[in-house]
């Protein structure tokens, strides 16, 4: 008989929930506020609505040059940070956390826990609407990581955002602001990108003028760089030391990361979050890029309030207007019923899977093209990139598996045989490592 789960109303779910809030999380804090106190280097803490994923990795690399890093990024939960201090190392000098939050109430459990030396604050955004509804309750709950830094800590805030600037007023630590405004003391000055060609920056600051030359591909990305660049200052690095170190530092898979495919296409990936009020921003590469051909493959919007069919619709113009053909990967009959007369003049294709939109740019590419994967994860938009280098043997449409096609690896084996695979993996990996501990 097929396992049914339950669905999530029943009562064993409701009692699972209910053990895990009240009971196993309190105590899983419990021990996180414990193997806090042991610190005694600098904690950093990163939050924002966009790019601190970014700034994160960004700052870990600047800063590991030297000294011994801690770095939990990408993963931003309670349990990401309870496992962040539990598996800390004696060597350590800086431990560096992205925290996020899906639901209200996320950030007051998670900062009173870290009590960080220095807390950034990248932008206040519209993401997790379904949740917050507004940028001002995002920013009521992300600013409680202000709220609880140390004493003698420092919050590191975009000047350029009220939001974030409001936080201010919640701290007595000090204030030290990034951005392109003149009150900013990490100044932004300029920033250009024309892809191949990478960004380059110019940043002002009390140490002086420095051009800080990166392997991102937009413009937009000197959000992150700059704030990385301050907090790294701000924690005794070198501001050459600094430049260095960015200038080496390859974007994070499928955050808007290269794929060169040798006398083909050039894939940008990224498609792990596509919330709508940031869409332009990948767009704006594209329009911005020298290429003979450009293309932009948008498959799921996120994070937006209203009618996801005018949504769509409106992604979909703007996409028309930069790039010479979009592709959108849906199933829904009303986008693409609503989409009909865009379809039938041409420079838009609907296709129903990712399989379909890599079939459709494979009959029809050209060296020299520039390709935009635009979309939230679950689509795994990825695949179709790595079909140019190998074959793709699964293509499932949604897995419903969190991670990307690269962190799973199994890319290569049909969806239905997933199962034994990773039960193989599994046991091949256990008897590594026992016949490791035996012959060691």
């Amino acid at each position: 008989m097929k396992f049914l789960r339950p669905h999530s109303d029943h009562p064993v779910r409701r009692a699972y929930r209910r053990f895990r809030l009240e009971i196993l999380l309190p105590r899983r804090l419990q021990s996180s506020r414990k193997a806090r106190l042991l610190l005694t280097t600098p904690v950093i803490a990163i939050t924002g609505s966009s790019g601190k994923s970014t700034t994160a990795a960004l700052l870990s690399r600047i800063l590991s040059e030297k000294s011994k890093v801690k770095s939990q990024i990408y993963f931003n939960s309670p349990d990401a940070v309870r496992k962040t201090f539990l598996r800390g190392e004696s060597n350590q000098k800086f431990t560096i956390l992205e925290l996020g939050i899906n639901y209200p109430g996320d950030m007051a459990k998670m900062a009173p826990v870290v009590c960080p030396d220095l807390a950034i604050v990248t932008l206040v955004g519209i993401e997790h609407y379904s949740s917050f509804r507004s940028r001002e309750a995002i920013a009521e709950e992300k600013g409680i990581l202000v709220e609880s830094l140390r004493p003698g800590g420092t919050a590191l805030l975009n000047g350029d955002d009220q939001h974030v600037m409001a936080m201010a007023e919640r701290t007595t630590a000090r204030i030290v602001t990034f951005g392109r405004g003149e009150h900013c003391d990490y100044r932004i000055i300029s920033a250009s990108a024309s892809f191949p060609e990478r960004m380059s920056m110019n940043v002002s600051c009390r140490h002086g003028n420095f051009l800080i030359k990166t392997r991102f591909t937009g413009s937009y990305f000197s959000l992150p760089t700059v704030a990385a660049f301050a907090a790294a200052v701000e924690l005794g690095s070198a501001p050459t030391d600094a430049v260095e170190s960015i200038a080496c530092f390859e974007p994070p898979f499928n955050r808007c990361s290269v794929i060169e495919i040798p006398d083909g296409p050039t894939f940008i990936l990224d498609a792990m979050k596509a919330p709508w009020e940031s869409l332009a921003l990948p767009f704006e590469t594209i329009r911005n890029s020298k290429a003979r051909k450009r293309r932009i493959v948008l498959g799921q919007i996120a994070d937006f309030p209203g009618n996801p069919v005018s949504k769509y619709r409106s992604a979909v113009l703007h996409a028309k207007a930069v790039a010479d053909e979009v592709i959108l990967v849906t199933e829904s009959k009303s986008i693409t019923k609503s989409l009909k007369v865009e379809s039938a003049q041409g420079g838009l294709v609907i296709a129903g899977s990712a399989r379909e939109a890599f079939e459709r740019i494979k009959s029809n590419t050209s060296a020299g093209e520039i390709i935009l994967l635009k979309s939230s994860k679950n689509l795994h938009l990825e695949r179709i990139a790595f079909a140019f280098r190998e074959e793709v043997r699964c293509w499932e449409n949604l897995c419903g598996l969190p991670e990307s096609c690269e962190e799973c690896g199994l890319y290569g084996i049909p969806f239905e045989d997933h199962s034994k695979a990773r039960k193989k993996r599994s046991r091949d990996r256990f008897l590594g490592k026992l016949f490791g501990e035996t012959t060691g």
